[in-house]
């Protein structure tokens, strides 16, 4: 088991390494969509800002991004 320090180091590389990736709910009935805020708490113990989360970019964002 990760000793509690390089768990939190583990959780700040995807932040650090600037990789892109999507907020997602697997929400197969609206209801389940109230579960989003586990994964919105799960990005912020990862450090993970806006710009790194494609959900929160516009659609011209993501197009110029893709290109």
């Amino acid at each position: 088991m990760p000793s509690a320090r390089k768990d939190r180091t583990l959780r700040r590389l995807p932040q650090e390494r600037g990789p892109k990736v999507p907020h997602r709910t697997h929400s197969l009935s609206a209801s389940n969509l109230l579960f989003m805020k586990y994964g919105v708490g799960m990005a912020r113990r990862g450090w993970l800002e806006g710009e790194n989360v494609l959900n929160t970019w516009s659609a011209k964002e993501i197009l110029d991004y893709l290109k």
